[in-house]
């Protein structure tokens, strides 16, 4: 109800003041926001039949899909059945092609262009949902198929609810903003507010997961809760990803004996120092600003897993990241990462799932033995399912084909 209320509430302000551009932009940036929360937390939720537990309502819920621009009947092929089933695999996941310019799974071509690709892919996902509602439903209709994966044609009420979807999504969202705003003003809303939906939803999965702890301001501890937990989840999951990269290279270089591209991970620790800097930035001037500083120095078990989490987990990986004498070291450059990963990361998700909110439940959960025997088999399985891939099958490149 909220999200359709502001839905609602930012349409009918950008009919009657939209005719001013800058009002228009002011107004598309929000409204681009609102249409991820539908689709994060209506459509999706809807379309996966996990809005409610009546199957009614998830239908009706996986049709808000159709009012803005997209089809339920094609995300739920591409989703449900061919994604779920065939996650990053590639030739099958349509989510992995993004077109020949971005590159998104080491299983595809590489090409000069795509070593910018971390700059100029911004701007592109910003672009997603305009090619979604312009090009690709229609694509995949005409040719009956999603990357090579073959759909029964919608009919009847699937085929009824697409199209008066279309009809719909491109009534409100240009016929009548065109007709009552003018053309360059409806235009520049739809562009803007879509090119925010295209960002927020390339990037949102992680921020998601801290989201679910703003809706507990009075149960997690001050040192943890903040608005901005989406934000800090995001930025540390960037860190997290080029240290884990670090991290997985060179377990994987001495597993398989295969030699390690020290450059390339060097390259990836200097980012990721920069990264961790703009976090740490981030996370004082919340906490300052939020007056939540003086409790960094109180004796509590909530302050030592604080200052545990940030001074191993960034403040020091930081600056191991920084010094070129490590970043040049295998063994150092390794151990910095790991920092980031076990200190930086899961203690941080630790820490706000549980050490913040012990305070408030006084509960401290400890698995039974049974539950830890049974994790450390699935990791055991994983490791060795890996290992025998990575043998028998042609996951890796041929070295002396790579240097020929």
């Amino acid at each position: 109800a909220t999200l359709a209320a502001a839905f609602a509430l930012l349409y009918a302000l950008f009919i009657a003041l939209g005719d001013n551009l800058l009002i228009a932009v002011l107004l598309a940036i929000p409204f681009g926001l609102v249409l991820a929360g539908h689709g994060f937390a209506v459509m999706h939720d809807g379309n996966h039949a996990a809005y409610s537990d009546d199957k009614r309502a998830n239908r009706a819920m996986g049709l808000v899909l159709d009012l803005l621009g997209g089809s339920s009947y094609l995300w739920r092929h591409k989703h449900n059945h061919i994604h779920h089933s065939h996650p990053n695999i590639v030739g099958a996941d349509d989510d992995l092609e993004a077109g020949w310019f971005l590159r998104m799974a080491p299983g595809q071509p590489h090409v000069g262009l795509h070593r910018w690709q971390h700059i100029y892919m911004w701007p592109l996902y910003g672009l997603i949902s305009i090619k979604w509602h312009l090009a690709d439903d229609f694509n995949q209709l005409r040719a009956g198929q999603i990357n090579g994966v073959p759909f029964a044609p919608p009919r009847g009420r699937d085929l009824a609810e697409l199209v008066i979807g279309k009809i719909l999504f491109f009534g409100w969202a240009l016929a009548l903003p065109i007709a009552l705003v003018g053309l360059v003003p409806a235009l520049v809303f739809y562009v803007v507010s879509q090119f925010v939906l295209g960002v927020v939803l390339s990037t949102l999965h992680q921020s998601s997961l801290g989201s679910l702890w703003v809706l507990v301001p009075t149960k997690l501890h001050p040192l943890w809760y903040t608005i901005y937990l989406p934000v800090f989840f995001w930025i540390s999951a960037v860190a997290v990803g080029l240290a884990m990269t670090i991290v997985e290279s060179t377990l994987s270089s001495k597993a398989f004996k295969r030699g390690l591209e020290l450059p390339l991970l060097a390259a990836l620790g200097k980012a990721a120092a920069v990264v961790l800097c703009i976090y740490l930035a981030a996370k004082a001037a919340d906490l300052v600003a939020r007056g939540a500083w003086p409790l960094l120095f109180q004796p509590s078990l909530e302050a030592a897993a604080y200052w545990t989490e940030i001074g191993l987990g960034v403040i020091v990986p930081a600056i191991l990241f920084m010094l070129p004498g490590v970043r040049q070291r295998p063994w150092l450059l390794f151990t910095a990462a790991m920092m980031v990963v076990v200190f930086g990361i899961v203690m941080n998700r630790l820490n706000v799932s549980l050490t913040g909110l012990l305070a408030y439940t006084g509960l401290i959960y400890t698995p039974a033995w049974t539950e830890i025997a049974v994790s450390v088999a699935l990791v055991t399985l994983g490791v060795i399912a890996f290992g025998l891939i990575a043998k028998y099958l042609p996951v890796f490149p041929d070295e002396n084909e790579h240097h020929a």
